[in-house]
């Protein structure tokens, strides 16, 4: 049975550039089980999975996104991981910050709902300390997210608009191809609206009543603002990384040879 399971999405720029380091560093292996996350969600709601690529091991999630190949790499030689776990409070806090706006549906939720404690009731305050990796103890990470909560909403509120601006560049592209730019054109802030609130909800769960949506209203604004005054930006960012990784045979092929379903090697 395989010591590590790592989550990844094929389309997913990160987890393209782990796997790609595990091939080209011969560690794709029966040390790790890599499992593709492009089939119906079961397992990713069965064990926890919310941002990939996700390392775990043993029941137990140890890291994800932003998550550098020499951490994976590391880890499987039995090497020094240690420059890849926050050392102090104040860099797992950094983290945090990095790893919300890496997660397209964490960021999606905290900007929708502004409720940080879901991070915590999730297991993202434990993934960015890198508790399993010896780094922070998550209840230290906890009272820094309580004693500075406004401060990390405001660079959520801030940097948060652009990022899901390339999220949902990315998958425009995944359903209109090379017709990207006529398919954005047409965009505007309600069909933003309708794909936010799509992000943070698990059928019904999650969508705030009528009479609150007014922060998706906001985010929804200011995302059309990002897409119209930096569209081409946008789309040639996300255009080169789709082809570079819709072009990789090696790498294609590597995620097509993984098994569907891990065995008792799921993120708690």
């Amino acid at each position: 049975m395989s010591r590590y399971v790592l989550y990844v999405h094929p389309t997913c720029w990160s987890s393209y550039r782990v796997v790609k380091h595990l091939i080209s560093t011969d560690l794709l292996s029966n040390e790790v089980r890599v499992v593709s996350l492009d089939h119906p969600p079961d397992d990713a709601i069965k064990h926890g999975v919310l941002s990939v690529p996700l390392l775990a091991s043993e029941g137990e999630a140890l890291a994800t996104d932003p998550l550098k190949p020499e951490l994976v790499a590391a880890l499987l030689r039995g090497g020094d991981t240690r420059p890849y776990v926050p050392r102090n409070v104040e860099e797992a806090y950094e983290r945090l910050v990095k790893t919300v706006l890496a997660s397209s549906y964490m960021l999606s939720v905290l900007l929708v709902h502004e409720d940080l404690g879901v991070i915590a009731r999730t297991g993202f305050l434990r993934l960015a300390a890198r508790t399993g990796l010896g780094g922070v103890r998550e209840g230290e990470l906890l009272n820094e997210v309580v004693s500075r909560g406004d401060e990390l909403l405001s660079k959520i509120r801030v940097k948060g608009p652009k990022a899901l601006a390339y999220g949902f560049v990315r998958e425009l592209y995944w359903v209109s191809g090379p017709n990207i730019e006529d398919a954005l054109a047409s965009v505007n802030a309600s069909l933003i609206g309708a794909w936010l609130l799509a992000k943070v909800s698990v059928g019904r769960a999650g969508i705030p009543l009528p009479q609150n949506l007014g922060r998706v209203r906001e985010v929804s604004r200011k995302v059309t603002s990002v897409l119209l005054s930096e569209s081409k930006q946008v789309i040639d960012y996300v255009v080169k990384e789709q082809e570079t990784i819709l072009r990789d045979e090696e790498y294609l092929n590597a995620i097509k040879s993984c098994a569907r379903t891990p065995r008792n090697a799921g993120a708690k």
